[in-house]
């Protein structure tokens, strides 16, 4: 549970500079003149500029004011507290290269199908969730926000196929005039997940135009998953001790595994023991619990539960008033992003793709005659699934069907060990897995808007933008596993500890360090018009039309290990390069039925080079 600062409130030092300015207009000369003129605005699903601002569409406005008194230090933990996301949201998990990355998903539809736009634009998605099909909220400077607009219903007729689980239309400020710093503070009851920030935000207007820009640095500690009681237990099939499958035998665990803490009084170990100490061969067992025949590993012991994250940006948003008809804008954001998550130690998976195995005649078979004393191990708990006949000196004699006579009986092989033919097991002499994950996020629009007589009067806009997010992936303690399998034919890797305590230093030839790189790429050019093209009873007859074109480009590489498939503690993959050509045009009509009932109809037709053509209708009331 997150604890209310006093600086989170209090620490907001605002040296602002308000201009308020009171002008006496002349005097009217004619009656009609003394209607003042209103702005027109355009709503979150819907192209048509309007004075009215009331529209059938269900659009939600978290203000600055909002923002402001949450408390919060990102979009997404703004978003992620609203109703409207009661499906849930992605949210920096440790350990994967999305771990920096957060998400919002509208309706139960999924974040590749809840669009988010920047002013009413789109912005380069994140590479990491399919391709950029999903934008991560994370790279969004929250100073730099002035509202966001949430519609909740699909708008794909409006802005695409990938809007049909709804809108988040972050709106950013402008026109801002003045100083503004402000910093906060956060501390959890619970320990881990400390919050700071810091932003400026400043703005300078002149009789032509207005250049506003903030400056915003937040970061959230990391959180690991000990430090919570609902998570501080997960256990794990790939132990440290091992279980290994014998061939006519079945899983059989290391016997150095412990029997761990009852905790539900059914007399057999649940948790692992942290005070459990060290066996003979100096093997820890603290993480470890026997249950259900395997050694089964804590990694929540170990691991983090939500990513540290660190974001510093820039945010500029600039326009100028050419002449009384045109106007130019331009728009800039520099965002880094960097998180640090760590998983437990790489299991070596039992099973494809790869299974480590031990012959009979390594000289550190467990299985082998005199090889682990039981001596060494007087806290192994025989009862849970056999027991050692009477007069048993060592592992080997391990009768586990209870019929008297030892099961682990290979006495046709060499020593009368017998052949492991698959280990399930965790690198802890290799290490943890930690990961280091850097977003950046660049995005530049310009363009030109304006007013004219064309049709009777109408109001248009046109645009250019380049915007792109890369992602880097570094993640050590990864296990190479032809090296590992070759230390362990060759003996240098005591992998179950039979001879004495692992040696680190060849427990880390196998290890390695991979990485990871993405990037997304769009180009976009758009443009729209909106005017009335009729009057009726109930009022004028607005119609917007426009086009948007997007280049698209995305890659991602693998270092060459992971690319050949020969590192375990990692998913991988292929390198990939990819690009796309999308055009579309769009129509819109606002029909004033009644005083009180509006009808808007909205069609789309898009074309994709890579896939074909698709046409959107819809109809709101």
């Amino acid at each position: 549970m997150k604890e209310r600062n006093p600086l989170r409130d209090a620490v907001q030092i605002a040296l602002s500079a308000s201009v308020a300015a009171t002008v006496t207009a002349p005097v009217a000369l004619a009656a009609d003149d003394d209607v003042a003129e209103q702005d027109t605005v355009t709503v979150t699903g819907s192209r048509i500029k309007r004075v009215d601002i009331e529209t059938p569409l269900p659009v939600t406005t978290i203000s600055r004011e909002d923002i402001d008194s949450s408390g919060e230090i990102s979009v997404a933990e703004v978003l992620r507290g609203s109703t409207f996301n009661s499906f849930g949201s992605f949210r920096q998990s440790s350990g994967s290269s999305a771990q920096s990355q957060s998400t919002v998903s509208l309706r139960g539809l999924g974040a590749t199908r809840t669009l988010v736009l920047l002013d009413g634009r789109r912005i380069a998605g994140s590479p990491t969730f399919g391709s950029g099909s999903a934008q991560n909220l994370n790279t969004i400077p929250l100073a730099a926000v002035e509202r966001i607009e949430v519609l909740r219903d699909g708008a794909s007729a409006v802005y695409g196929s990938d809007a049909i689980g709804g809108v988040v239309n972050v709106i950013l400020r402008k026109d801002y005039e003045g100083v503004n710093l402000a910093a906060g503070i956060g501390r959890p009851t619970s320990e881990g997940g400390d919050e700071e920030n810091f932003s400026i935000t400043a703005g300078v207007s002149s009789g032509k135009g207005n250049i506003t820009f903030s400056l915003d640095h937040a970061a959230q500690d990391i959180i690991f998953n000990a430090d919570r009681d609902f998570s501080d237990v997960g256990l794990s099939s790939f132990g440290f001790p091992g279980t290994m499958w014998i061939d006519g035998v079945g899983r059989v665990s290391d016997p150095r595994c412990p029997s761990g803490i009852d905790t539900d009084g059914d007399g057999v170990g649940d948790e692992p023991d942290p005070n459990a100490g060290t066996d003979a061969n100096g093997v820890d067992l603290g993480s470890s619990v026997l249950r259900d025949t395997r050694c089964r590993y804590n990694y929540a012991g170990v691991s983090a539960n939500e990513a540290s994250i660190e974001r510093d940006s820039f945010f500029v948003n600039s326009n100028y008033e050419i002449n009384d008809s045109v106007s130019f804008f331009a728009r800039g954001i520099v965002s880094r992003t960097e998180s640090f998550g760590r998983y437990a130690p790489t299991p070596v998976v039992g099973g494809n793709p790869f299974a480590p195995t031990m012959s009979a005649d390594n000289p550190n078979n467990p299985t082998r005659p005199g090889a682990l004393l039981l001596a060494d191990f007087p806290g192994f708990d025989q009862g849970q699934f056999g027991v050692f006949p009477a007069g048993a000196t060592d592992f080997s004699q391990w009768d586990t069907d209870g019929d008297g006579a030892a099961d682990i009986d290979c006495g046709a092989n060499p020593d009368g060990a017998c052949e492991i033919t698959s280990i399930w097991y965790r690198n802890v002499p290799g290490g943890f897995r930690d990961s280091l994950v850097e977003n950046v996020m660049i995005d530049g629009l310009v363009g030109l808007q304006g007013s004219n007589d064309w049709f009777g009067g109408s109001d248009w806009e046109v645009g250019l933008q380049h915007s792109s997010q890369t992602n880097a992936d570094t993640t050590r303690g990864l296990v190479i596993t032809p090296i590992l399998q070759e230390s362990i034919d060759s003996g240098a890797f005591d992998i179950f500890a039979v001879n004495g305590p692992t040696d680190p230093n060849v427990a880390q030839q196998s290890i390695h360090e991979g990485f990871h790189n993405e990037e997304t790429r769009i180009i976009a050019a758009d443009g729209a018009i909106s005017f009335d093209v009729a009057q009726m009873a109930n009022g004028s007859v607005p119609i917007a039309v426009g086009f948007d074109y997007r280049d698209e480009k995305f890659s991602q590489d693998y270092d060459g290990l992971q690319n050949a498939g020969a590192v375990t503690g990692s998913a991988g993959g292929e390198d990939i390069t990819g690009a796309r050509a999308a055009y579309a045009v769009y129509g819109e009509v606002a029909i004033p039925v009644l005083d009180n009932l509006e009808v808007d109809l909205k069609i789309r037709r898009d074309h994709y080079n890579d896939f074909g053509n698709a046409t959107t209708p819809q109809l709101s009331i």
